[in-house]
C-alpha cells in the first residue's frame, strides 16, 4: 500500500510539473506596457506575442482608457534583446 501511495504521488507530481512547465510557469519574464489607438476584438488575455512570426511571450491584460488601449504584456526575458526598443 506504500508503494501505490508513493507512486501516485510521483505520478501527481509529473502530471503537476509537465502542466507548468506547458504554460511556461518556470519562464522568467519582463513586464513591456503598450499603449495603442485600438485593441481589436480578438485580442484576449493570454494572447501570443509574437516578433516576426515567433512567440515570445503572452498578453497579460488589456485595459481600455477612452479611444485607446493599454497592453500588459509578458515578454521572455531570453528573447528581449530580439525586439527593438
Amino acid at each position: 500500500r506504500i508503494a501505490a501511495a508513493i507512486l501516485a504521488a510521483l505520478v501527481a507530481a509529473a502530471a503537476v510539473f509537465t502542466y507548468l512547465s506547458y504554460i511556461a510557469a518556470f519562464t522568467p519574464t519582463d513586464t513591456v506596457t503598450v499603449l495603442s489607438p485600438r485593441a481589436g476584438l480578438v485580442l484576449d488575455v493570454d494572447a501570443k506575442v509574437k516578433y516576426r512570426g515567433i512567440q515570445v511571450g503572452k498578453v497579460e491584460s488589456i485595459e481600455y482608457a477612452g479611444s485607446g488601449a493599454k497592453l500588459t504584456l509578458a515578454i521572455n526575458r531570453s528573447d528581449m534583446r530580439y525586439i527593438p526598443a
